[in-house]
């Protein structure tokens, strides 16, 4: 988890994940950062697997090829998809996957997932998004990271936290007048919603104020 004061700070860290390529999903399950959201996670992990050369579930695939742009060369492929009806006949294993060479077929022009990414029927900055997790060579699944703010992590755990100290300035305000026990509180929430690592993270809104017992 990735835990900051304000719903402000936490776009503003949206952002920074966005522009070093790392997917991310929100901490709640309808919260306001909602690019990572259905169909990118699957996208993204068919794009990885493409580039490896690797066998790709059906599942997948029928997602995939809902997102791409008709061609005589996946015509009919996109069909069986869109009715749910793709069937691996090369999978003689019944494994329930695809492998590189039968679904390659369908892009004969593409070389790799770069490639591929223009072939999405998607919005530029969806493109955009897939393309700079590729770029990036970040591993993690969006579902890996979650950020939001501390109040909206109460009641969840994560083996690693990184907890976020900047105030605003109206947060300052309130530690040093009568909200100081408050305060403290809601930071104990944040520094035990971790089970095993929790770290502060000073440097990412630079110039900042910060919570006062966890300023440097």
């Amino acid at each position: 988890y990735l835990l900051t004061r304000t719903n402000r700070q936490t776009a503003k860290l949206a952002w920074g994940l966005r522009d070093a390529g790392v997917p991310y999903l929100d901490l709640k399950p309808n919260g306001s950062l909602r690019r990572w959201r259905d169909p990118m996670p699957t996208l993204l992990a068919a794009l990885r697997s493409f580039d490896a050369g690797e066998d790709i579930p059906i599942g997948v695939l029928e997602i995939m090829l809902r997102n791409v742009t008709r061609t005589p060369a996946r015509a009919s492929s996109i069909d069986a998809a869109e009715d749910g009806q793709l069937v691996a006949a090369a999978d003689l294993s019944g494994r329930g996957t695809f492998d590189a060479d039968t679904y390659r077929q369908w892009f004969p022009n593409t070389d790799g997932a770069r490639d591929l990414i223009t072939e999405f029927t998607l919005e530029d900055w969806q493109r955009d998004l897939l393309l700079g997790a590729i770029e990036s060579r970040v591993e993690s699944h969006p579902d890996d990271v979650r950020i939001g703010t501390i109040h909206a992590s109460k009641g969840l755990e994560s083996p690693c936290v990184l907890l976020f100290p900047p105030y605003s300035q109206r947060q300052l305000e309130r530690f040093q007048g009568d909200y100081e026990a408050e305060e403290r509180r809601l930071y104990y929430v944040g520094m035990t919603r971790s089970s095993d690592d929790v770290r502060i993270c000073h440097d990412f809104y630079a110039g900042k104020a910060e919570f006062p017992p966890l300023a440097r």
